[in-house]
């Protein structure tokens, strides 16, 4: 009878380390980075750290900049702005 709980014991503690061994890699196997190095440049769609730093600081020149509300960070900052400020409404 002692043996058989033993048994038990063992074969669970088995499973739970083989259970436990195949989630943790399956999480780094879901968790992965993918690819670094971009086949494309992000273009208009995003900014330089730079003019990201301007628009922080506020040295940005931000008079070209449309107000949108589904442009990109700039535009819907200064969308905001304009709302804020009581002029006329965005796009």
């Amino acid at each position: 009878m002692k043996t058989a709980s033993s048994f038990k014991r063992r074969v669970r503690k088995t499973a739970v380390f083989i259970s436990s061994f195949f989630i943790i890699g399956l999480l780094f196997r879901v968790s992965e980075a993918g690819v670094l190095d971009p086949t494309f440049s992000p273009a208009s769609t995003m900014n330089t750290i730079e003019l990201t730093y301007q628009a922080l600081v506020g040295t940005h020149d931000s008079s070209a900049v449309v107000a949108s509300k589904s442009g990109d960070a700039f535009q819907i900052a200064k969308c905001i702005t304009r709302k804020i400020t009581g002029q006329t409404p965005c796009q």
